[in-house]
C-alpha cells in the first residue's frame, strides 16, 4: 500500500487528527494504564510496554510503506489530546482495521465518529475502507457503527465485525 492512501494529517470541525510523535508519550501510557479505558480493548500497558508501542507507530510514519497508522485526535479549539485513532492495513488494498481509543473525560462527546467520519471521507473516494472488531459487551462501539453508517459483519471468534458500507 502506498503511503498516500492514509493521510498523514487531517481536519473535521471540531478536531485536528496528526501522526502520532514522540512527545504524545504521556498522554499514550496514560491511556493504556487506565483500566476503564482498557475494559473493553485487553489488560493495561505498563510504561515500559506503551512507550515502545508508541516508538513503533512513530517509526511507521518514517515508512512510507508502513502497514500501520497511529494518529492523536486532538481538539481544534483547546487543542487537548482526546484519543488514538489507527489503521492496520493489509497491504496492498486501501482497506484497513480501524482502532479507537480515548480517555475517559472524551467518551460520549462524538469525538470519535467524528474523527472516523473524516478518516472515511478521506480513504472513500479511492475505494477504501474500513473494517472493526469489538468485544459484544462494548455498546459504545455498537452504537458508534450504527450512527457511521457500518454494516453489522455478524460475530467471529467472540468480537462482533463491522465494515463500512
Amino acid at each position: 500500500m502506498s503511503g498516500s492512501t492514509w493521510p498523514a494529517a487531517f481536519a473535521t470541525e471540531r478536531l485536528h487528527i496528526r501522526p502520532v510523535r514522540s512527545d504524545d508519550d504521556a498522554f499514550h501510557a496514560a491511556l493504556y494504564a487506565d483500566p476503564e479505558v482498557m475494559r473493553h480493548v485487553g489488560p493495561t500497558l505498563g510504561g515500559k510496554a506503551s512507550g515502545r508501542l508508541l516508538e513503533r507507530f512513530v517509526a511507521a510514519w518514517a515508512d512510507a510503506s508502513g502497514l500501520a497508522r497511529l494518529w492523536m485526535v486532538e481538539h481544534t479549539g483547546r487543542g487537548a489530546r482526546l484519543g488514538l485513532m489507527s489503521v492496520r492495513s493489509n497491504g496492498d488494498e486501501p482497506t484497513g482495521e480501524l482502532g479507537l481509543l480515548f480517555s475517559v473525560e472524551s467518551q460520549g462527546g462524538g469525538y470519535a465518529a467524528e474523527a472516523v467520519a473524516g478518516l472515511l471521507s478521506w480513504i472513500g473516494p479511492s475505494g477504501g475502507a474500513l473494517r472493526v472488531q469489538h468485544r459484544a459487551s462494548n455498546e459504545r462501539v455498537v452504537a458508534l457503527m450504527g450512527r457511521l453508517g457500518f454494516v453489522d459483519d455478524g460475530m467471529r471468534d467472540g468480537f462482533r465485525w463491522w465494515r463500512s458500507g
